[in-house]
């Protein structure tokens, strides 16, 4: 490769700069990152393709820190949803049940009412049987607080 002449160090170029020094899990050997990355006749300089390799790196580790929060909160809240519709099934299962009872103490209870009022037809007759009978009307009263106080 042709030799390019130097440049004067600029701002970005420090920070690519820190962005170069060996990481504890990089290689040490630059070279051997540049073989990694150098495509064969590729007219890239071979520091311009270690400091892209480099920040690609930090990115994609910065990413990955940033995905792997999201996803544990993500595996929280959907464990938290099951639970609830878990918890929602348990509460249908029991509704349905006080539904079925329900429905079954209504149509005894509507039994109950159609007796008594069968009952109440007789008892009503016999109340005016008395009465005309010549039971005092005073009697009536006070049997009357007597049977519904």
């Amino acid at each position: 490769m042709p030799r390019s002449k130097p440049k004067k160090n600029t701002a970005s170029e420090e920070h690519a700069s820190d962005a170069m020094e060996p990481a504890a899990d990089e290689p040490e050997d630059a070279n051997e990152v540049v073989a990694e990355v150098e495509e064969p006749g590729s007219a890239v300089n071979p520091s311009i393709l270690l400091a892209l390799s480099k920040i690609t790196d930090n990115i994609t580790k910065s990413l990955d820190v940033k995905v792997n929060t999201v996803l544990a909160a993500i595996s929280e809240q959907t464990s938290q949803i099951q639970a609830l519709a878990t918890r929602v099934g348990d509460a249908e299962t029991r509704i349905s049940g006080v539904e079925d009872t329900t429905d079954v103490l209504q149509a005894k209870v509507g039994v109950g009412e159609r007796g008594l009022g069968d009952r109440a037809g007789p008892l009503q007759q016999e109340g005016c049987r008395f009465e005309s009978h010549s039971i005092s009307s005073a009697c009536l009263s006070v049997l009357g607080k007597i049977l519904n106080p």
